[in-house]
């Protein structure tokens, strides 16, 4: 198994107007993907089974790659999920049910060692059809929803929210709000049309999202 260059997001983004904010962030921090042979590996991580209890929620995803919310127990991801990804002090940091791509991840990035809280954005890249596990939390942390410059990835934290939420900080506007699931982009843009994908106001419990504020200055000089 070998490191490749990723689809990145400025690819999935296309024609999209934040394609040069996405492009930046992700090829600054996470330019290549782990390859994969879809060749039926064994899941060697003992302790993976899809158990659930009270407060679990079963998430439906395709092959392909997602970004979700929720408490994510990493010791228990099924073997159809190649690995998932957070950003975490601005490092992305990885973790694979798989052994072989937990060394690979190990040797260029930081690999997860502690589950995923429900306000960090997971991005989840899966092999084939799959159902997530995710905990609801009894007691959430408290998180901002007011945004500096710059484009950003975040968790509900176990709330149903909507764009109507999502603020940026004085002297910025939102430009976009991004969301990807099993590989498809949805997009909410204030200011413009985005034929090109579905558009959303609605942000899910379980639903994670990109952010792209902008200074007013840089708005008007578009």
């Amino acid at each position: 198994m070998k490191f490749t260059k990723v689809t990145t997001v400025s690819l999935l983004f296309s024609s999209l107007f934040v394609v040069s904010a996405v492009s930046s962030i992700l090829n600054d921090n996470l330019a290549v993907m782990l390859d994969y042979r879809n060749d039926n590996s064994t899941n060697d991580n003992s302790t993976n089974d899809n158990s659930t209890n009270d407060n679990s929620t079963m998430l439906d995803l395709s092959r392909g790659r997602s970004v979700v919310s929720g408490n994510i127990n990493i010791s228990t991801l099924p073997e159809e999920v190649h690995s998932v990804w957070i950003v975490d002090g601005g490092n992305w940091k990885g973790y694979s049910p798989n052994q072989d791509v937990r060394d690979e991840i190990s040797e260029k990035y930081t690999l997860l060692n502690n589950n995923i809280p429900a306000y960090k954005a997971t991005i989840v890249f899966t092999l084939a059809d799959t159902q997530l596990g995710i905990m609801e939390d009894e007691d959430p942390t408290d998180v901002t929803r007011i945004y500096a410059n710059n484009l950003s990835l975040h968790g509900t934290n176990g709330v149903d929210i909507s764009t109507d939420d999502i603020k940026c900080q004085d002297s910025h506007h939102l430009t976009a709000a991004i969301k990807l699931m099993n590989d498809e982009l949805s997009v909410y843009a204030p200011d413009r049309d985005v034929d090109n994908y579905s558009n959303f106001t609605d942000i899910y419990n379980t639903d994670g999202y990109f952010v792209l504020c902008q200074e007013n200055n840089q708005e008007e000089e578009e």
